[in-house]
């Protein structure tokens, strides 16, 4: 009798670290992924960011690229607000579609690098392009790891919450 006992016992510790240890693994998983998507997907629409559209201005562009071969382009102005977090940096044209070209190479010749010339500002800025800056300005930059620290406590406030009620109810 004592040995079955001892064997039932025995089993229910088993099956009681089993299920603590497939709890942890889960956990261990969640707080994974929350952690990898913060950045890419959760920082983003925590901070609030501000987007602004602006007339692009060629003769002051930083990086003009032209793929020869496709007579693909594309177009930075590099302009980040101080203190800013900049989310995206982009040409738009009119629609609101993301600049790729084509270029007219009589004007932009075959080579950007660095600026544009007059003729290609010029054919460039018919187009009605603007630049597209999404960024977090720095009054709000601050408060985003409080609200991150909120997200993070709130679903541990939960279990904690509850076993100390489990235990209170308990004791009395």
């Amino acid at each position: 009798m004592l040995v079955l006992v001892l064997v039932l016992v025995l089993v229910l510790v088993l099956v009681l670290v089993l299920a603590l240890a497939l709890t942890m693994a889960v956990a261990l998983l969640i707080v994974g992924a929350v952690q990898m998507d913060a950045p890419l997907m959760i920082r983003p629409l925590l901070a609030g960011p501000t987007t602004t559209p602006t007339v692009a201005d060629f003769d002051r562009a930083e990086r003009l690229d032209f793929d020869v071969d496709s007579g693909r382009m594309s177009v930075l102005r590099e302009h980040s607000p101080t203190g800013g977090w900049v989310l995206s940096n982009r040409t738009v044209d009119a629609p609101g579609a993301v600049l790729t070209g084509p270029v007219d190479r009589t004007k932009c010749g075959r080579r950007l690098g660095q600026g544009a010339s007059k003729a290609c500002s010029a054919w460039l800025g018919e187009r009605g392009l603007r630049q597209e800056l999404v960024y977090v300005p720095s009054t709000r930059f601050w408060s985003l790891p409080w609200r991150e620290f909120g997200i993070r406590v709130a679903p541990a406030g939960l279990p904690v919450g509850l076993a100390v009620w489990r235990v209170r109810r308990g004791l009395s």
